[in-house]
């Protein structure tokens, strides 16, 4: 059961990696945005002594082609867990680990109670049972 677990929360943790690299992102355009490359006064061009325009630029595409790479990794497990949730029987297990692992939202365990209109001690019972008939079935 661990390792259907530890597959399934590790999911969850790459969707947060993806977050953290597109706020970095984000971070690293703002701050290029600020940043006075080149200028030209109609007469004379004149570049900043150590290009750092350049480099945040050349930062930025490094990290824009990591986050391309960890979404298609990303796509592409969770399409394999999803083919493991289609094989429970019961729907109320299917969806709440379909919300608890493959949301983009990472919803916590009472985000999913509410979403399915049950308590948070039956959400969680229900996770128990998917997970140990997830285990069973793939045995």
């Amino acid at each position: 059961m661990s390792d259907i677990k530890e597959f399934l929360y590790s999911i969850r943790n790459e969707v947060s990696e993806i977050k953290e690299l597109q706020l970095r992102i984000e971070d690293l355009e703002n701050q290029a945005a600020g940043l006075k490359g080149i200028s030209y006064d109609g007469v004379r061009v004149q570049t900043s002594p150590q290009d750092s325009m350049s480099s945040k630029i050349a930062e930025i595409m490094d990290y824009q082609d990591k986050l391309s790479s960890k979404i298609a990794h990303l796509n592409l497990r969770r399409r394999q867990a999803q083919e493991m949730i289609d094989t429970l029987a019961d729907t109320r297990e299917r969806q709440v680990l379909d919300l608890y692992f493959l949301s983009d939202s990472r919803m916590s365990m009472s985000a999913v109670a509410r979403a399915i209109s049950y308590s948070e001690r039956e959400t969680y019972l229900i996770y128990q049972l998917a997970l140990s008939h997830l285990c069973s079935d793939l045995q």
